[in-house]
């Protein structure tokens, strides 16, 4: 049964962390073995669109990682990796999100074991 945190909001943006200094919205939030990861994305002073990686215990109080765990690298997604969303299949965690180059956005897709390692991005 899903019940509205107390906590509200969860997650927010941080002036002492520049990539996410603005916004914080958009999670998609996976329970691994023993810990919550929380993927979301952030916008900083550059309003740049990234995706940082949160972790909790107990589903309620995250704990945001200091770097973007995705960050624009290719010329399809030069403004932003916006709004996550994650499957696990076979041990594996496939993270869909949408790549924005400041004109289309478009549907793109990467995986990981780990929320550290990330695989080939792919439109």
């Amino acid at each position: 049964m899903l019940k509205r945190s107390t906590n509200n909001p969860i997650l927010s943006a941080r002036k002492d962390i520049p990539w996410s200094s603005n916004k914080v919205y958009n999670p998609a939030v996976v329970k691994t073995d023993e810990k919550y990861h929380m993927l979301f994305r952030a916008i900083g002073n550059d309003w740049i669109s990234r995706l940082g990686l949160a972790i909790s215990d107990d589903g309620d109080s995250f704990t945001p990682a200091d770097t973007a765990v995705l960050e624009p690298s290719n010329k399809w997604e030069s403004n932003g990796c916006e709004d996550p969303r994650i499957t696990k299949i076979d041990g594996t965690y496939w993270v869909s999100y949408t790549a924005f180059d400041g004109k289309t956005a478009r549907a793109a897709l990467t995986s990981t074991p780990d929320f550290i390692t990330l695989g080939e991005r792919r439109l």
